[in-house]
């Protein structure tokens, strides 16, 4: 997920002076709640060890 939407819209608000009405809040407070949540639920990735009877090189 990205945060683009969410800059775009702050950026609006403090250089262009616009106002956002509570759906648009509503859907920046969606867009960053499901950023975070993709960000949280990253599973590293699982190092492959090899058999008990071969050795690393």
């Amino acid at each position: 997920m990205s945060l683009e939407p969410a800059m775009g819209a702050l950026s609006g608000m403090v250089f262009l002076g616009e106002l956002l009405t509570l759906p648009q809040w509503l859907g920046l407070l969606s867009i960053i709640i499901a950023s975070a949540g993709a960000t949280l639920s990253l599973r590293p990735a699982k190092q492959k060890t090899a058999p008990a009877g071969e050795q690393r090189k």
